[in-house]
């Protein structure tokens, strides 16, 4: 495992904005699956661009944060969703 921290797995919800280098985009609602101090996991319904910088928002009842990440990896899932990777 290349990870430089513990990933706890988490069920929380919480939306990603749209690629910093695009200001017409919305965002997209998503769930995060894990959490660690220098990456998180995700589930959304559409791809990301793997290398794009986007403004995440977590709003779970224990925990609220915002934060810049980075895409490392989105990988398609038998759930017709995508498994997303960020730093």
């Amino acid at each position: 495992d290349r990870r430089r921290s513990e990933r706890v797995e988490q069920h929380a919800p919480g939306w990603v904005s749209g690629d910093s280098l695009d200001r017409g985009s919305s965002g997209t609602h998503v769930t995060v699956t894990n959490l660690s101090l220098h990456g998180v996991g995700f589930y959304s319904p559409t791809s990301f661009r793997p290398g794009a910088s986007h403004w995440m928002v977590i709003n779970a009842p224990s925990m609220r944060m915002s934060t810049r990440v980075k895409i490392v990896s989105c990988r398609a899932n038998d759930e017709g969703g995508y498994d997303i990777g960020a730093a």
